[in-house]
C-alpha cells in the first residue's frame, strides 16, 4: 500500500546518512506518506541554500521516506551532520500541508 493517512500531524521520525563511493545518502523518515509529486530539489534547502544541481530525490514504495542523493563533494558527511535542512511545501496524500518542515 503506498498511500496511506492517520490523523497526527507530519512530522520527521528520524533521519541517517550513509556514504557512497559517489557522494551521500540523506535519508529523512516521516510518520506517514508524504506526495512524491509535490516534493521536488527546489523545496530542499542545506544551510539555506538549495542544492538543486547537486540533489537527486527518490522515494521508498509507501512514500514515507524520502531519500537525498548529493553528489560527492558539494558537502562533507561532517557538514551535512551539522547542517540545518528545511524542506518547503510538503504535503500528504491526504492533504495535510506544512510550508516549511526544520528537519535538523
Amino acid at each position: 500500500m503506498r498511500k496511506y493517512s492517520v490523523p497526527e500531524a507530519l512530522e520527521v521520525s528520524g533521519t541517517e546518512i550513509l556514504t557512497q563511493k559517489n557522494g551521500l545518502l540523506f535519508v529523512i523518515h516521516f510518520n506517514q506518506s508524504v506526495d512524491a509529486g509535490k516534493l521536488n530539489v527546489n523545496s530542499i534547502f542545506i544551510n539555506g541554500k538549495n542544492p538543486e544541481s547537486d540533489v537527486k530525490i527518490k522515494f521508498n514504495r509507501k512514500a514515507d521516506s524520502v531519500t537525498l542523493l548529493i553528489n560527492g563533494g558539494s558537502i562533507s558527511e561532517e557538514e551535512l551532520k551539522n547542517a540545518s535542512v528545511r524542506i518547503t511545501d510538503i504535503q500528504t496524500f491526504d492533504g495535510k500541508y506544512l510550508e516549511e518542515l526544520i528537519v535538523k
